[in-house]
């Protein structure tokens, strides 16, 4: 698979493979590097997480999306943190 990188133009953020091609477009605000798969990304004020076609995944509901690790991630709803299943994609809230 290639590798996807992050740039910026505009203002906004996408993602761009080896050969510098477009693969997701300029649209977020805010954007990780892939972990496991996906990407932790924003617009507006709110994250979500998209796959690497720039599928959405994950609804762009959380105050704070981080990217994943060992299969986890960290999100922040309003003032509940929780653990997002890399497997599931359920958050097990604490």
């Amino acid at each position: 698979h290639e590798e996807r990188g992050c740039v910026e133009m505009d203002g906004k953020l996408g993602y761009i493979d080896r050969k510098n091609n477009l693969i997701i477009d300029f649209k977020y605000d805010c954007a990780n590097s892939f972990s496991e798969g996906l990407a932790s990304v924003t617009i507006g004020e709110k994250s979500g997480y998209i796959d690497a076609q720039g599928n959405q995944v994950v609804d762009f509901i959380y105050d704070i999306a981080t990217p994943f690790s060992d299969g986890k991630a960290i999100v922040r709803l309003d003032d509940r943190w929780g653990v997002l299943s890399r497997d599931t994609l359920d958050v097990f809230w604490r």
